[in-house]
C-alpha cells in the first residue's frame, strides 16, 4: 500500500510515493471539497502542486506528513473544535516545537479541548493548551509517560484482536 511506502521512504520522496487528493479523501473519509478548503485556508500545504489550466484544476500530491495533518484536522473537527481554532493549533504546534526544542509530543483531543503534552531536549515534560498557546502547570490528560503507556496498551490490544 502507498502509505507503507511513504513510511519507509524517508524525507526525499518521488512522485510515485506521494498520495493524490482522491487517495487522501478515501483514506480519511472526507470530501474532496473539504480537502481543497483546508488547502485554500492554509491548514495543509501539499508536498507538490502541478499547475493546471486554471487554479481550480491544479493537481495536488501529498506526503505522509500531509496525511497526518489531514487526520489531526479531521479528529479535531470530529471532537467539535472550530476550524479557526484548528488553524491556531497547527500554527502553535509548529512554532512551539521550534522555540521550546521539543523532542516528542502528543496532541490530546477531547471535548472541544486540545492539549499538547511534550518532552523537551532536557527530558522535561511540558504541557500546553494547544488552542490558546498557554503553558499549563499540568495536563488534564495525564503525564506524557501515562499517555504514551495508554497508547501502547491500546496498540497491543488492537494487535491481539487482529491476531
Amino acid at each position: 500500500m502507498k502509505v507503507k511506502r511513504l513510511l519507509e521512504g524517508g524525507h526525499k520522496v518521488n512522485q510515485s510515493q506521494l498520495l493524490t487528493l482522491k487517495e487522501i479523501t478515501q483514506l480519511l473519509s472526507i470530501t474532496q471539497r473539504q480537502a481543497l478548503y483546508w488547502i485554500k485556508q492554509g491548514a495543509i500545504k501539499p508536498a507538490q502542486v502541478v499547475p493546471g489550466p486554471t487554479k481550480t484544476r491544479n493537481t495536488y500530491y501529498f506526503d505522509f506528513d500531509n496525511l497526518l495533518n489531514y487526520r489531526i484536522i479531521k479528529d479535531m473537527l470530529d471532537a467539535g473544535i472550530d476550524f479557526r481554532k484548528i488553524r491556531k493549533i497547527s500554527s502553535f504546534i509548529r512554532k512551539i516545537g521550534y522555540s521550546e526544542r521539543l523532542n516528542e509530543g502528543i496532541l490530546v483531543i477531547s471535548e472541544k479541548r486540545a492539549e499538547l503534552v511534550a518532552i523537551n531536549q532536557l527530558g522535561q515534560e511540558r504541557y500546553y493548551d494547544a488552542i490558546t498557546g498557554q503553558g499549563l502547570l499540568f495536563s488534564l490528560a495525564g503525564s506524557y509517560r501515562e499517555i504514551k503507556k495508554l497508547i501502547e496498551e491500546d496498540e497491543e490490544e488492537t494487535l491481539t484482536i487482529k491476531a
